[in-house]
């Protein structure tokens, strides 16, 4: 039988501004935007979907940091991982 992972939700909102609310269930930047999962490795902009979908085919390969199962970060500098340790 084939494993079964958990699955992962992305949802992340960001937003130029400092400024945020809290409604007691979520909290949530002011003038926010939801990022494309595939911008979350990016380190810089764009981070909307709209956007990625306009760049180059170049600038569309995004390297997803990932760890190994021994704990080594690949690159080791990497502040975002992708969530399952891989091989």
């Amino acid at each position: 039988a084939r494993e079964r992972r958990h699955a992962v939700h992305f949802a992340v909102l960001y937003s130029e501004s400092p400024k945020w609310s809290n409604d007691g269930v979520v909290v949530a930047p002011q003038d926010a935007y939801f990022m494309d999962p595939n911008a979350f490795y990016k380190n810089e902009p764009p981070y909307d979907s709209a956007s990625l979908k306009k760049l180059s085919s170049d600038q569309k390969k995004i390297p997803v940091p990932y760890i190994k199962p021994d704990g080594k970060k690949v690159p080791p500098d990497t502040k975002r991982i992708w969530p399952y340790a891989c091989q």
